[in-house]
């Protein structure tokens, strides 16, 4: 992950770095001891760059979410 930014309306958007064209899943979980990884979607690499961006709309219904980039 290179960064989370906070988006009107309770909206996450997370970014990292991959490689190009590759496609990733999306984890997150509440808690980190012990994680409880469930998969949110995926996205893929900017065939450009390597970029990932991700929205989750449905971070702000929750106290809390850890996220990660998995390629399956």
């Amino acid at each position: 992950l290179s960064g989370i930014q906070n988006q009107p309306g309770g909206v996450m958007q997370i970014n990292g770095d991959g490689e190009r064209g590759f496609q990733y899943q999306v984890h997150a979980t509440l808690t980190l001891v012990p994680p409880a990884w469930v998969s949110l979607g995926n996205v893929t690499g900017d065939p450009l760059t390597g970029a990932l961006q991700f929205i989750d709309a449905d971070a702000g219904q929750l106290p809390a979410r850890f996220y990660r980039f998995v390629i399956p």
